[in-house]
């Protein structure tokens, strides 16, 4: 099932076009592809999965070789919530870059940003308090 989306990204709005890469309903995850060479990805990977954590690494890396395979230049950013996720797994299985240095979530890094093109992208976390405080 597809939709249309629009997304605002600097100046320029973009529509971009929801889709799924598979029949793999069991995984939060949500690929969306922005303009013409843009995937976002939108990942959770609960604390206590029903499914194992080798399906979804799967999943992932075959969803990444199928946007690769039909958009050669594509940008690709995979983020969200990955829990007990393995960044080196996730690193290994998609050649993807993990952007985030900073804890998300108390001490830990729980929510991670992953990209294609690590030049192309910045990044910096901003606690929720600090965000309520500036408005």
């Amino acid at each position: 099932m597809c939709c249309l989306c629009v997304v605002q990204l600097g100046r320029g709005t973009y529509f971009a076009d929801k889709f799924s890469l598979s029949a793999q309903s069991k995984f939060a995850i949500d690929w969306v592809r922005v303009g013409d060479r843009a995937f976002v990805a939108a990942l959770y990977n609960p604390p206590l999965p029903t499914y194992h954590p080798e399906d979804l690494l799967e999943h992932i890396e075959a969803c990444v070789a199928e946007i690769t395979h039909d958009y050669p230049l594509a940008d690709i950013v995979l983020a969200g919530d990955l829990n007990q996720l393995s960044d080196r797994d996730v690193v290994e299985r998609t050649g993807l870059t993990q952007t985030v240095r900073q804890p998300t979530r108390g001490a830990n890094i729980l929510d991670r940003i992953f990209v294609s093109s690590p030049d192309l992208y910045s990044m910096k976390c901003i606690h929720r308090h600090h965000l309520f405080q500036e408005i």
